[in-house]
């Protein structure tokens, strides 16, 4: 017979999921086995929709949620951030210093016009997503968060 218990999962940066059922090692009878991101010490009771449970080394922690102006705030600092990234990471500032001397110097704009396409593409998106945020309810943020998260480019 299988014997399960329940498990508290994390997300990368420890925040409380939910809970798993996992199984007792049916070759030593002695441990769980347990998904990485998964401990076995419950978390606290908390107010979700004040509060979150995030994990700290080996203990749970409670922790007041944003308000949703601060959250939308945070959202746009990151879409700005990432965005930013994206365009100095494919167009450093020495090299949009060299692309632009060239093209004033030499006459040769090609490149210098598509890295102005590139980087006004990637405001246009950053200008998209912070006018999502700005009105966005907190499951449309979190959705938001998540894929600004999950995606290497905005």
């Amino acid at each position: 017979m299988n014997q399960f218990i329940d498990a508290y999962t994390v997300d990368c940066n420890g925040i409380y999921r939910g809970c798993v059922q996992v199984q007792l090692c049916p070759v030593t009878k002695q441990k769980y086995l347990l998904p990485s991101n998964a401990v076995l010490d419950a978390p606290p009771q908390y107010d979700s929709d004040k509060q979150y449970v995030i994990r700290e080394e080996t203990k749970w922690v409670v922790r007041p949620r944003m308000s949703l102006s601060q959250y939308r705030n945070a959202l746009i600092d990151a879409a700005n951030f990432q965005c930013q990234t994206a365009i100095v990471d494919k167009y450093p500032l020495y090299k949009q210093n060299n692309i632009i001397s060239e093209a004033l110097l030499c006459g040769d704009k090609k490149e210098a016009k598509a890295m102005h396409s590139f980087i006004s593409e990637k405001r246009a998106s950053c200008k998209a997503i912070k006018e999502q945020i700005k009105s966005a309810n907190q499951a449309e943020l979190e959705a938001i968060e998540n894929n600004l998260t999950n995606v290497e480019d905005v």
